[in-house]
């Protein structure tokens, strides 16, 4: 399809200062899943890709449905594009695979680059329905001629050291992430898109500036992409022979030289005509275009996620890569398999009514939606706790008590209530905990509640196909473990969910990356293909100490082992760092009750953070990657490298916990003060004569100027 140059690019061309730039921040992916609308649309992609940017990124996608997003993970309100990259693995020896963590999202760069031989030329935004790709994924070796190969780049972080740059991933650990980059052509020919989705874009002469060829003389403003990879926790696992890496693109590249990248125009075109125009500055930050461009919270780019639409698995220790991806090396290209499918079956994709955080199909409740809970002020004040807490348990809880609202928070809690203010069910991702008894339901997060309200005539859905215009009462197992909020629930952890329910899950679970260190499976092994890393039964040099000790306090209950996902910022974000002391679970919560907080998290052996909720939500992680003995006591567990051990504060016990605190430090003054002894009562003598004195002086002072 051709674009018409001669009536939209005179409107929508600019001439700018080549240096003018700014970064999109991008928190977290809004979905990882096979799925690619440019190269397969309304297919199942052929590799695992992380998506960022617009909630409305589909199978199949256009410009207008991309608008349609409910909500973006990146920083710009009017940017609803999508941008999206190969995910990185683990290849453990055995031939199994494992998902690395992303640290944090995306950077996206908008750079102004222009001609230097040409102090006019124009730099034009994109266009509605435009799209395109950059890089080849089966390329495995490097051509320094090649202008597109010469796109991608890999930093390996070390902030105590150097940062070396290379063209493939590099062969050495990477302390502070391995930082994959792609820069995409700027030069366009003024179609939306190609056969192959990139002839219609070409490189300039210098790559990433330079002049434009004659066939694409157009040119667009250029964009970047970084994504930070966390390969240092694998660091004990590397096997291959002279050192070389363990990982492996999606694709099936352990070269790196196939990343790629794709791109969807989804811009509000007026907003990213008035950037281009206005925002050009060339500090890159992006809160310096606040004037020109709406920018959000980082908390509101992490509620930005999306369920994903296939059923299935790519958590957890897989045989294989997602999809027909045999593992290649080069130097020669790779080519696809045949059928593409390796003997697997190719999921289905679900529809928008099978797939949510809130579940539409449970009798007599209808879904209200995700709000974020106040922890000293509760939505919903009636508490019931079940270790197989489902939707279906929480509504008989409430409807049995009375209740016509019932909450769920942290997979294993129901609230209840009469009064809720629906409106303030604003979040749109942030439920994303699996229900403790049914991994295909999310019950709430961290601070976060999915609230469902009692409907008496819709009597089925689900499970059940009651035509009573009552719930069925609570089965018998469940009463024996459900306790009104009156009970102490310190003892309730949120298990893991069993593999055994990946295989039959409807509602898939979010995509959060699962990034643990534990063993890889046996290849002998059946099972290993839908095995989460939960545990392992055989021991290494990363295999976590056997001590795993983590009691809560008095009055707080542990929830369990969770990510801490660093950047933007802190899962737990209300006061900065607190650590210099031996760090206990005590010492943290202690410090978070002085400061009003009502969750604390220990990490690192020797760090404590405090919120009151979990920001973006919270990723649950087996017990074993909170694997680091406090630095004030090693019987008792403190986190983790970006793992926090997390606690929560019962808060019917707030104030009762609060004068205890206090209590506790005026007796720790009161010793003090009888150790200092006598030199403790001359000190304060002394400042009592020096306070009498300076009173003094100041009447003396007083008297003299009404004298004047």
């Amino acid at each position: 399809m051709k674009f018409s140059t001669n009536t939209v690019l005179a409107g929508l061309s600019l001439f700018h200062s080549a240096h003018a730039f700014f970064r999109m921040p991008c928190s977290q992916p809004v979905v990882v899943e096979r799925s690619d609308p440019i190269v397969n649309p309304g297919a199942v992609s052929g590799h695992l890709h992380t998506i960022m940017g617009s909630a409305g990124f589909n199978f199949t996608q256009d410009f207008t449905q991309a608008r349609a997003g409910k909500c973006t993970s990146c920083k710009a309100k009017q940017d609803l594009s999508n941008y999206w990259v190969p995910h990185l693995f683990y290849q453990a020896q055995n031939g199994s695979v494992h998902r690395l963590e992303q640290i944090g999202g995306a950077l996206i760069y908008y750079l102004q680059r222009t001609d230097p031989a040409k102090p006019n030329e124009k730099v034009t935004p994109f266009p509605p329905g435009f799209r395109m790709l950059a890089g080849d994924p089966f390329v495995r070796s490097y051509d320094a001629n090649s202008l597109a190969q010469r796109a991608v780049s890999y930093v390996c972080l070390d902030y105590s050291g150097q940062s070396p740059q290379s063209p493939e991933i590099p062969n050495r650990n990477c302390p502070n992430g391995l930082r994959a980059q792609i820069f995409f052509p700027s030069c366009w020919n003024g179609q939306l898109d190609s056969a192959d989705h990139k002839s219609h874009m070409a490189y300039p002469s210098g790559m990433d500036s330079g002049s434009c060829p004659s066939t694409h003389p157009t040119r667009l403003v250029s964009i970047f992409y970084e994504v930070i990879w966390d390969t240092n926790p694998w660091k004990d696992m590397w096997w291959k022979p002279n050192g070389a890496h363990p990982f492996v693109l999606a694709s099936g590249d352990t070269t790196g030289y196939g990343h790629h990248g794709d791109f969807l125009n989804g811009w509000d075109q007026t907003a990213l005509e008035r950037a281009l125009t206005k925002c050009t500055q060339n500090s890159g930050v992006i809160e310096d275009c606040a004037a020109d461009l709406e920018l959000q919270s980082n908390e509101d780019m992490k509620d930005c996620v999306n369920p994903s639409k296939l059923n299935e698995n790519t958590s957890g220790w897989l045989p294989s890569l997602p999809g027909c991806n045999p593992i290649t090396s080069g130097p020669e290209r790779a080519t696809p398999v045949k059928d593409g499918t390796c003997g697997k079956n190719v999921p289905g994709i679900l529809s928008a009514d099978q797939v949510g955080f809130m579940k539409k199909t449970v009798p007599y409740w209808d879904p209200v939606g995700c709000a974020a809970d106040v922890l000293n002020n509760r939505l919903l004040p009636k508490k019931f706790t079940d270790p197989a807490m489902t939707i279906e348990k929480c509504g008989d809880s409430c409807h049995n008590s009375g209740f016509t609202y019932a909450g769920l928070q942290w997979g294993v809690e129901c609230w209840c209530g009469n009064n809720f203010d629906e409106s303030r069910a604003d979040l749109y991702g942030s439920c994303t905990q699996p229900c403790a008894g049914d991994a295909t339901e999310m019950c709430g997060n961290g601070g976060i509640l999915s609230v469902y309200k009692y409907n008496a005539n819709k009597t089925t859905g689900g499970s059940t196909s009651s035509s009573s215009s009552a719930p069925p009462a609570p089965s018998t197992s469940a009463s024996t473990s459900t306790s009104a909020s009156t009970s102490r629930s310190s003892s309730v952890s949120v298990p893991t969910p069993s593999s055994s329910s990946s295989s039959s899950v409807s509602v898939p679970a979010p995509s959060s990356s699962s990034s643990s260190v534990s063993v890889p499976p046996s290849s002998s092994s059946s099972s290993a293909s839908t095995s989460s890393s939960t545990s392992s039964s055989t021991s290494n040099s990363a295999a976590p100490p056997t001590n795993t000790n983590t009691s809560a306090p008095p009055g707080w209950n542990y929830r369990g082992c969770y990510v801490d996902v660093l950047r933007p910022e802190r899962t737990l974000n209300g006061s900065g760092i607190y650590y210099g002391v031996p760090m206990t679970p005590r010492a943290c919560v202690d410090h978070c009750t002085r400061r009003g907080f009502a969750i604390a998290g220990t990490e690192y052996t020797g760090e404590c953070f405090c919120g009151n909720k979990m920001v973006g939500g919270a990723i649950k992680k087996p017990e074993s990657e909170c694997n680091m003995p406090c630095r004030g006591d090693s019987r008792v567990m403190c986190g983790g490298p970006a793992r926090l051990s997390v606690y929560t504060k019962d808060m019917r016990n707030l104030k009762r916990d609060e004068e205890e605190l206090e209590a506790r430090d005026t007796l720790e003054e009161d010793k003090m003060m009888k150790k200092r002894g006598s030199e403790v009562v001359h000190a304060k003598r002394n400042v009592s004569h020096a306070h009498d004195h300076l009173k003094y002086r100041r009447s003396l002072h007083g008297r003299s100027r009404l004298q004047v």
